[in-house]
């Protein structure tokens, strides 16, 4: 059998799993799931999944770009996101991801506010397939192709021109968001068993644009450009498997042909325009 949403994706998981449920799914296939923040296709809020010869193919967790100054927001656990008791027997997690939000741009200088702001960093992604913060068990499954991708920093906002002296850099960009685990992200309990971990992959992203520069006006005729910020750094990016601070147990598993990437820093902003003699 299968369990989607229609039209290939929503905007809340397939599963969501309260506290003290049970729920057991057997030769089920759960797609295109699409969840704002974790769990596209299964959000365990405090329950107990027990899944036998299942697949989990093409959900994801992501978050919006923010606001104006804003962070961007995590996202986590693309197939599944655990905050209770799993166990996945045969089971295959496959084509899921996990997208941190972007920052926001920074606020421009104007004349209430002669300082432009940086801009908003990435949100983390974790997780692309799965991120465990309680209990979990997997045996004989495979998990491939899934991914975690860090938030793109947010452009710094831009200088003024002005008649008053002083610094009128562009802000700087904000830090690109960390990738973390593009199979699995563990800060719980987890134990697997004859797994296969393979061709997943995190790709943090790169920090945003510094913003132009503005430019002091001597007079109609004289006006001299200030720099444009500094471009934000890009994130860190972290293996296929990540556990930063939980227990986790892999026996007798492949992992294989993973990948990860840190990002790229943000260009330099332009310095603004000047023709001072």
């Amino acid at each position: 059998g299968q369990l989607h949403h229609p039209l290939g994706g929503g905007l809340v998981p397939v599963l969501s799993i309260g506290q003290n449920v049970t729920l057991t799914l057997r030769n089920l296939t759960i797609a295109n799931g699409l969840a704002v923040g974790s769990g596209g296709g299964v959000y365990n809020g405090g329950g107990t999944l027990n899944a036998e010869q299942c697949t989990f193919s093409g959900n994801g967790a992501y978050q919006p770009a923010a606001g104006q100054n804003a962070d961007g927001s995590a996202a986590s656990g693309g197939a599944i996101y655990n905050g209770g008791a799993i166990t996945l027997d045969r089971c295959a997690v496959v084509e899921d991801w996990a997208v941190g939000g972007g920052g926001g741009a920074g606020r421009s200088a104007s004349g209430g506010q002669p300082q432009p702001s940086r801009g908003g960093n990435g949100g983390i992604g974790t997780g692309g397939a799965i991120h465990n913060t309680s209990t979990m068990t997997l045996h004989a499954c495979l998990l491939s192709s899934n991914g975690a991708i860090g938030g793109l920093g947010g452009q710094g906002g831009d200088g003024m021109e002005t008649s008053d002296s002083g610094d009128h850099t562009g802000g700087p960009g904000g830090l690109g968001g960390e990738a973390s685990g593009g199979a699995l992200y563990n800060s719980g309990t987890a134990t697997a068993i004859n797994c296969t971990f393979i061709g997943n992959a995190e790709i943090a992203a790169a920090g945003g644009q510094g913003g132009h520069g503005g430019a002091w006006i001597l007079n109609p005729h004289q006006y001299i450009g200030s720099p444009g910020g500094n471009g934000g750094n890009g994130g860190s990016g972290f293996g296929a498997i990540a556990d930063p601070g939980g227990l986790l147990h892999l026996v007798n598993c492949t992992v294989a042909g993973n990948s990860a990437a840190a990002g790229s820093g943000g260009a330099g902003g332009v310095r603004g325009s000047g023709n001072n003699p």
